[in-house]
């Protein structure tokens, strides 16, 4: 993240449909943001190479490379929030949207005041995430320490992660990550999720005993991942 505000979040839209892309522009800078526009997967190598962004608002029937393949590379940027904006509804398409990334998922048409609001709630989770001094690293599935270790994750613990690094503070109930992690949500499930994280904690000391995992566990509703390093 570059900067804390919403005001000057940096925000990159990717839209082959010319008169979408203006309106996209136009409407989120009239919401307060700074906002580049491009074309293709191509265009977007071309500004990531020159400048940081904030978040991505990205659309998947894209000319060249297609969007779930570009969503997929952007995992190499943990601190960049990504939006699919897109005609594909079918729920089938929000899953692999999600599993490919995306942070928020909107079928066209979209407002644009929501789209602008999705904007400022990942611009203020990465905020957080990143004074928080943990970082998640999707393209090696490593979690990085304040310290700077780097700790290889499974599947459902980088999902974890990744759930709490864009939550930070909040309380969360254990339905909520059950959901989050595609278990029942079952209360037979409790102890499973519970095992799991205690198994996150005792391998994250392992590897950085300086650097206990912050997630605190709320018995009456579920865990919290605390703001501090």
């Amino acid at each position: 993240m570059t900067s804390s505000s919403a005001h000057s979040l940096r925000v990159l839209v990717v839209e082959d449909e010319p008169k979408l892309l203006e309106n996209l522009i136009i409407g989120l800078t009239h919401c307060g943001l700074e906002v580049t526009g491009v074309a293709d997967g191509v265009g977007l190598d071309s500004v990531l190479a020159q400048n940081s962004v904030d978040v991505i608002v990205l659309d998947l029937g894209l000319p060249g490379e297609d969007g779930i393949e570009i969503a997929k590379r952007l995992r190499k940027w943990p601190n960049t929030g990504l939006i699919i904006v897109t005609a594909r509804g079918m729920t089938e398409d929000r899953i692999i949207g999600f599993e490919s990334g995306a942070d928020v998922y909107f079928v066209k048409p979209v407002d644009i005041k929501e789209l602008a609001a999705a904007i400022r709630s990942i611009g203020r989770r990465l905020s957080q995430t990143s004074k928080s001094g943990w970082h998640l690293d999707m393209e090696s599935s490593s979690l990085i320490t304040p310290k700077k270790i780097s700790i290889r994750l499974n599947a459902k613990e980088r999902t974890l992660m990744k759930f709490f690094l864009l939550n930070i503070g909040t309380d969360v109930p254990r339905a909520t990550i059950l959901d989050v992690l595609e278990l029942p949500n079952e209360i037979s499930f409790y102890p499973r999720l519970d095992v799991m994280i205690s198994r996150l904690r005792s391998k994250v000391i392992a590897s950085d005993p300086l650097s206990p995992l912050p997630i605190q566990t709320r018995y009456s509703s579920g865990y919290t991942f605390l703001n501090e390093n």
